[in-house]
């Protein structure tokens, strides 16, 4: 980096000195800037734009992967999120069963009939909200 600073710090130095001691004709003021500079430092300056260029892709490629892998992060953030919300519904649906089972006597059949409806009903209310969760959680991806 520092040989690079110099070597445009004496290119303008160069080309003042060489616009001030140049007559005020346009031909030998313009074709003092490419003869009063060093082959050192024309080929210094050439080198470094050229790997300047030569590294441009390999660099962007490096910034998209960083963002699809940010993206990707972001996804499975989402995905554990939902999924931990699932688990916690889950959880008060199992809550709710023990608590009707053991609301329950063995020896009562009709207490037994009304379990069962209770179960079923409450079953079919989670897999709506199931239904709805997946539908939602489906449009989010699609936006």
């Amino acid at each position: 980096m520092d040989v690079v600073a110099s070597a445009c710090a004496q290119l303008n130095e160069a080309y003042e000195k060489a616009v001030q001691e140049a007559p005020e004709g346009g031909e030998q003021a313009s074709s003092l800037t490419s003869d009063a500079l060093p082959a050192d430092i024309v080929q210094a300056i050439a080198i470094s734009n050229a790997k300047s260029i030569g590294e441009q892709p390999a660099i962007l490629a490096n910034l998209a992967l960083s963002q699809q892998i940010f993206n990707q992060n972001l996804q499975q953030q989402n995905a554990v999120s939902h999924q931990q919300a699932l688990n916690q519904i889950k959880l008060a649906v199992v809550a709710k069963y023990i608590a009707m089972i053991d609301s329950v006597g063995f020896g009562d059949e009709a207490a037994i009939e009304k379990m069962g409806a209770e179960i079923e009903k409450l079953v079919h209310q989670l897999e709506r909200i199931l239904e709805g969760k997946a539908g939602k959680s489906h449009a989010e991806q699609a936006n």
